[in-house]
């Protein structure tokens, strides 16, 4: 048996334990999906991995991004300004 620790939008914290068939995980940190990736891939379909608020860079209404997809201009400087 599986369990998860999650932070429920209030604040406190939950752990669900069992079987769940069928449900996704996102693919940083294992817990429950709540999103997928909308990115565009170069067939016409999105990439629809699945992730957690967390790990999910959001872009808008209803528009989510795995870090692999992740817009540059939402990442942060790899060496800052003063690198330029």
């Amino acid at each position: 048996m599986k369990c998860f620790h999650m932070t429920l939008p209030d604040g406190n914290a939950a752990i669900l334990c069992g079987s769940f068939p069928g449900e996704k995980h996102c693919v940083v940190c294992g817990t429950f999906a709540t999103r997928l990736c909308d990115h565009h891939n170069s067939d016409g379909r999105t990439c629809d991995a699945p992730m957690c608020d967390e790990h999910a860079a959001h872009l808008g209404a209803n528009r989510d991004f795995c870090p692999l997809h992740k817009p540059k201009e939402t990442q942060p400087a790899l060496f800052g300004p003063e690198a330029a």
